[in-house]
Formats: structure tokens, sequence, C-alpha cells
């Protein structure tokens, strides 16, 4: 019932913090990728790459290269959650584990998101439970939270 309690609480903050500067995490050093490299995917540059992987097979690698150490800060952008997400889906298995694991340790962030938790939902998605089960190592204690959470109820249905 505490840890209940403590997590509900830090419940709340993170969706404070969420809704004042959005994208902006609570770890915000461990943004992975620099300020300037995110910074050059605005919403074109993510709808042209997500065009790329729609072409075939040979365009995967580009993409990949271009948004490896970054998808954590693409997943908490409207447009970068979308290219993450069909990245994800149409790269081979060691790549999108590879992306997801850029992931690791800020599910808890991501489920708060307006546009991580759909990277979250994909991840469930497009990879088997041995690449997938840090999601729920991450939340464990905090299912009735993350069920309740007007975002976060996506990831468990």
């Amino acid at each position: 019932m505490q840890a209940e309690a403590r997590f509900a609480g830090e419940v709340q903050s993170w969706s404070q913090n969420e809704a004042k500067n959005p994208g902006r995490h609570r770890r915000g050093e461990k943004t992975s990728g620099s300020a300037q490299g995110l910074a050059a995917f605005d919403a074109a540059r993510c709808e042209q790459l997500t065009q790329r992987l729609e072409s075939g097979s040979q365009a995967h690698g580009e993409v990949v290269s271009a948004i490896r150490g970054l998808v954590l800060g693409l997943s908490f952008q409207s447009s970068g959650c979308r290219l993450v997400q069909h990245a994800l889906q149409t790269v081979d298995l060691q790549t999108a584990t590879e992306l997801a694991a850029e992931l690791h340790g800020q599910v808890r962030e991501a489920f708060l998101s307006p546009h991580a938790n759909y990277v979250i939902q994909k991840i469930i998605e497009a990879l088997p439970c041995a690449q997938s089960s840090f999601i729920s190592e991450e939340l464990m204690g905090m299912g009735a939270m993350v069920a309740r959470h007007r975002y976060g109820c996506r990831i468990l249905c």
C-alpha cells in the first residue's frame, strides 16, 4: 500500500513535469543523442525517413543509422514517434531490439507521454517477450496506476 502511494506521487509529479515541459524527461540528462542531432528531425524530415522505410529494405540501414542514438528523444515527439514506430515494425528483429534498447530505463516516463506511449505499444507488439520484457520489469508494482493513466492504459490493453 505504501509503495502504491509513493508511486502515485511519482506519477503525478512526472505528469506535471510532462505537462509543463513536453519532451523533457525527469532524467533530462539521459536523453539519447545530442540536442543538435535531434533538432534536425522536424516533421518533414521524419516523414521523409518514414517514406524511405516504406520504399524497401535497402533504405532501412540508412534510416536506422540516422535515428540510432536518437530513439529516446524522437519517441517523445509527435512526428518522431511515428518514425520510430515504423522503424520498429519494418526492420529486422536484431535492429528493432537495438532500437528498443534505447528506451531502457525510461519506460515510466514514456507511458506518461502522449507520444512515447505509442512507441512502447509498438515494442510490445513487434518484439518477442524476451526482448520487450524490460517494459514490464520497469513497470513492476505500478500496474493499477498505469491502467488508470490516460496514456498508460494503452500499454496494458
